[in-house]
Order: C-alpha cells, then sequence, then structure tokens
C-alpha cells in the first residue's frame, strides 16, 4: 500500500514491520531487537538515549537530576569524578592544582 514501509499483516509490534507500517528504528516507540531502550525521541539528557542505548555515566551527557557532570569517561581527578559528580576541594580526592584534599 502507498505510504508504507512494509505490511507483514499481524499487530506484532516489535517484529520486522511495526504496526504503523514501518520498518523498526532507534527512535519509532518501540523497542526492537538489539535496543536497550526506545523512548520515541532524540533527547541525550534521559534515561534512553539517541541510540537507544541507557544512559549512564561516562556517556558524555548529563542526565538531568541524576549527574552533576559527564565528561565522556569514568576517570577520576580530571574535574568530573567517576560517579559523574563535579570534583571539588574538600571532595577526598587530590585534584590538579591541590597539594592535599582531607
Amino acid at each position: 500500500m502507498d505510504g508504507e514501509d512494509c505490511d507483514d499483516g499481524n499487530q506484532v509490534d516489535d517484529d520486522a514491520c511495526t504496526n504503523a507500517c514501518r520498518l523498526p528504528a532507534c527512535g519509532d516507540a518501540v523497542v526492537q531487537a538489539g535496543e536497550q531502550c526506545d523512548d520515541g525521541n532524540m533527547d541525550e539528557t534521559d534515561s534512553c538515549l539517541a541510540t537507544c542505548v541507557h544512559a549512564s555515566c561516562g556517556d558524555g551527557f548529563v542526565q538531568a537530576g541524576v549527574e552533576g557532570c559527564d565528561d565522556g569517561n569514568t576517570s577520576a581527578g580530571d574535574g568530573c569524578s567517576d560517579t559523574c559528580t563535579l570534583e571539588s576541594c574538600g571532595d577526598g580526592v587530590v585534584q590538579a592544582g591541590e597539594a592535599c584534599d582531607d
């Protein structure tokens, strides 16, 4: 039918053809094989990234209300900790420029 990518004649949304007669794709709001999540948007600051993987510390995107920073790694001592919190004097980790940090 015109305007359809596919039509498999069933109402199974997570197979090779969605119920909207579209080919499955990341961002279609249906979790398909190979996707961890699919919230149907391209927002990189929520719990599901635009690549359909769960957001996590070290992915390079600050998750609103969860992380204070995310520099794309899980290394401490570079301004953003391995738990994605901003590093500062008094946090118990010796940062660049600090002689000590109790």
